[in-house]
This record gives structure tokens, C-alpha cells and sequence, in this order.
């Protein structure tokens, strides 16, 4: 029995679903199912009941799904402890944002971070939606912020998500484009035109406003090369309405009528290191100071 097989089970018996755990552990269901056989094979005893492609947890799956998540927090807290230790007590934070989502507030946020605890080693970068998801399950990543495409936060139920702000989608295109000299657009609009998007395929197909996207489209991975294109003709951006290529003065920029967008922090819902409870507590200060 080990912490992989412990933490399948546990994902398992939350969605009652061996592919709705795979999603949240990024791993296939094949690789799911024979993890918990395993388990169940080293506890001689069956923890789900299979019945008709229906799953449903034994008497013995209720009594050993308790022990098991006390056993997983117990194990999150000593990696914390560990970490703790490692870092001199000092502590580090990694964050992580998709594209500049939150480039107004995040400067703010972090310079009375550094004020509190000026010794924290903090770092950086911008990442996919899914690769900021993935590594704040794996540890490699104690907040991200993301956008709110089509649930996807809240699809998974380890996360701690907190709302930051809502905004609204603008179009980002050249001055030469169709659109350019509307003063607003529907995302009916856009679909006939070619697009250059900061997204992930399957991100975008969550969204439920995506008929503006059609195969003229090219995804790519970081703000500075959607840029590019979009300066280049390539097609134009949707993009959330305070994100640096929406204030170009070569762009134009035409707001999409009704396309709010929620902006995530999210982190996960084990213990939380002093670093990340500062950081946190910071946070909510300025969110509740701009309210």
C-alpha cells in the first residue's frame, strides 16, 4: 500500500467515477482501476462494489476512505513540515499565471508580500491552464491563476479556489481589420474571421461562448507570441480586457458584449505552508480594499 494507490482510491470513491478520477490525477482510468486493484489485492478485501457499470463503495471502502484521508493529510502536513525545514524556515512561494491575467493586481499583491515576509523566495512564470492545475496537484506550484473557462476550476474538488475578479472579453486586432471601427462586437461576429488565441483545445471547448472559433484559428502558448501574430494580420485575439495586448497603440481594441469571465486563485486544500498563508491573507486584504 503506498500514497499513489491511497490517493487514487480516495479520488476514486469522491466522483464514484475511476475515469472522473483520472481527469482530476491526470492519468488515464486504465491506470486508476489497476491502482486500486492493487490496494484491494494488498487489503484482501474488495472497497468498491462494480455492479451493472455502476460504482459504489463497500462497507469496508466507507470504514477504509475515512482512515485514508486522515492518513493523506497526515503525509501533506509532514511534506509541509519537510519543506519548512528544507527552506531554514524562511519558506518559498511558486506562482503561476495563465497568460497576464491578473497583471494589475499581482505587482501590488506581491509588494506587500515582500513586505511581510522579505526573506520568502518567491518565483514566477506563466503557464497553460492544465500545467498550472497539474502542478499545484504535483507541489510544484502553491497558487495559479487562471480563468474560469467553461468550470474548469471548479471541476476539481482538491482545489481551494478563490474568486479575484470578473472581467469582460474584448477582440484585439489590427487597425486594418473589418471589425476595427466597431464600438462593440457579439462573439457571433468574430466567426468568420481567422483567430490567434492564448488557449488549450480542450479549455476552449468548455467554454460554452465559442461559436466565434472556428478552424482558421492558431493556439499558442504565451501572450508575447499572440502578439506577434496579431500584429502580424495573422487573425485577431479574444482576450480578457485588461491583458497588456488590449493596450497596444498599433491594436485596436473592441469590447465583446456579454462575455464576463471570472479570474481564479487557486491552490490546494492541504495544509498550507506560513508562505502561502501570508500570501493569502494579502490577497484577501487587497481584493477587499478594491471592493
Amino acid at each position: 500500500m503506498n500514497e499513489h494507490q491511497l490517493r487514487c482510491f480516495v479520488t476514486a470513491a469522491g466522483y464514484l467515477n475511476f475515469t472522473r478520477a483520472g481527469q482530476d490525477l491526470f492519468m488515464t482510468q486504465a491506470a486508476v482501476t489497476y491502482q486500486v486493484n492493487e490496494l484491494e489485492k494488498t487489503l484482501g478485501t474488495l472497497l468498491f462494489s462494480r455492479q451493472k457499470g455502476k460504482l459504489a463503495l463497500t462497507d469496508a471502502g466507507a470504514v477504509f476512505l475515512e482512515r485514508a484521508q486522515e492518513l493523506l493529510f497526515q503525509m501533506d502536513a509532514a511534506k509541509t513540515a519537510a519543506h519548512q525545514a528544507a527552506c531554514n524556515e524562511e519558506g518559498s512561494l511558486s506562482l503561476a499565471t495563465f497568460g497576464d491575467v491578473v497583471l494589475p493586481l499581482l505587482p501590488r499583491v506581491l509588494s506587500h508580500f515582500r513586505e511581510r515576509m522579505p526573506l520568502v523566495h518567491v518565483s514566477l512564470r506563466q503557464s497553460l491552464a492544465h500545467e498550472i492545475v497539474s502542478g499545484i496537484y504535483q507541489g510544484d506550484i502553491d497558487v495559479g491563476f487562471v480563468t474560469g473557462y467553461g468550470g474548469y476550476v471548479e471541476s476539481h474538488d482538491w482545489l481551494r479556489s478563490i474568486p479575484v475578479m470578473m472581467d469582460d472579453h474584448v477582440a484585439v486586432m489590427t487597425s486594418d481589420h473589418p471589425l476595427a471601427s466597431c464600438s462593440k462586437v457579439s462573439f457571433g461576429d468574430l466567426a468568420g474571421f481567422p483567430q490567434v488565441l492564448l488557449s488549450e483545445k480542450d479549455l476552449l471547448e468548455r467554454e460554452p461562448s465559442q461559436e466565434y472559433v472556428n478552424e482558421r484559428r492558431v493556439l499558442l502558448q504565451d501572450p508575447q507570441s499572440v502578439e506577434v501574430m496579431v500584429r502580424a494580420g495573422y487573425g485577431l485575439c479574444v482576450c480578457v480586457s485588461h491583458a497588456p495586448i488590449a493596450h497596444r497603440d498599433d491594436l485596436v481594441t473592441v469590447p465583446i458584449e456579454g462575455s464576463p469571465m471570472p479570474i481564479w486563485a487557486c491552490c490546494k486544500k492541504a495544509p498550507a505552508t506560513p508562505a502561502l498563508e501570508a500570501f493569502l491573507d494579502v490577497l484577501d486584504e487587497e481584493l477587499s480594499a478594491a471592493e
